[in-house]
């Protein structure tokens, strides 16, 4: 039997002989490239796969607190209106490099507050200091769940996104089903219940019965 294969590598010679001389030997460097982490089983790999541990986003707590406080099914949606925020603030930013007095500034402002307020983004159409508070949880309270959340209809987002997906409500003349509607300003108060509704009779017979026990 021929003699047992000895560890290989560029640095093999060295760390024999530092173990012969009783000297501290480095560990080994794993295929990876990493001094200290072995490198991954496959399991572990698979288990990984989609998380990345270099790189942490400073408001990487903000995302599952709107998606549990607006509970969004979907979580692209608040990707999508974290686009859409980088997108404003990356126009009212490119508009600032222009003078005050420009025609062009003041026109495409007027129009970003009108369009922000219609939509109910904004509170007050008054120039770009509004228009910059603007964040995802504006687009998240226009959502259609929040919005009977506000309107007392449903206790929390989560009820209500039930009450929409089963087919319960209605924003002005049309039964909507899809939770993620953002909901304009021109229609806050068309949102209510669809005829024929069993939400809607248990809400109407409470009420009568609470009309009737308040006259007694």
């Amino acid at each position: 039997m021929g003699k047992p294969e000895g560890e290989k590598g560029p640095n093999a010679a060295k760390r024999r002989e530092a173990a012969r001389a009783g000297r501290p030997v480095a560990p080994k460097q794993a295929a990876g490239g990493n001094m200290v982490h072995r490198k991954l089983k496959y399991h572990e790999h698979k288990l990984l796969r989609q998380h990345d541990f270099l790189q942490y986003e400073q408001d990487s707590w903000h995302e599952p607190y709107c998606i549990q406080k607006y509970h969004l099914t979907d979580r692209e949606d608040y990707r999508r209106y974290l686009r859409l925020v980088g997108l404003i603030r990356g126009l009212m930013s490119h508009l600032r490099y222009l003078p005050a007095d420009s025609k062009v500034r003041m026109q495409i402002t007027q129009e970003m507050s009108k369009k922000a307020y219609d939509m109910g983004l904004i509170t007050d159409p008054r120039g770009l200091s509004e228009i910059d508070k603007i964040g995802v949880e504006a687009f998240c309270k226009r959502r259609l769940p929040a919005q009977l959340v506000r309107l007392r209809m449903a206790g929390n987002c989560k009820i209500a996104s039930d009450f929409i997906e089963h087919g319960h409500v209605r924003v002005g003349t049309t039964q909507v089903r899809d939770p993620a509607f953002l909901v304009p300003r021109t229609l806050d108060d068309g949102i209510t219940w669809v005829d024929g509704s069993k939400i809607k009779q248990h809400v109407s017979n409470f009420n009568a019965n609470r009309d009737d026990f308040v006259e007694a």
